[in-house]
């Protein structure tokens, strides 16, 4: 399952590779797609991935190179 950006973004994926990118009505009024892993090579998918994770983690800094930033474990009190 992976974030998308909004609802345009939704159905444009779904509309547009209707063979990789589906959705259930679970899944409606929110902003998630689906893929079938087989259909998406690795290359794909780390771009999709990571374009996921840089919405969800607006605050963090942009990784210059294609890696995500990775932050230290915090540990608990």
């Amino acid at each position: 399952m992976l974030y998308v950006g909004d609802e345009a973004e939704k159905q444009a994926l779904l509309l547009g590779e209707p063979e990789v990118f589906f959705t259930t009505p679970a899944h409606d009024g929110l902003p998630l797609v689906m893929l079938r892993l087989a259909q998406v090579d690795l290359g794909r998918l780390r771009e999709l991935v990571t374009d996921a994770w840089r919405m969800r983690a607006p605050d963090l800094p942009a990784a210059t190179s294609s890696e995500p930033v990775r932050k230290e474990p915090t540990v608990g009190l």
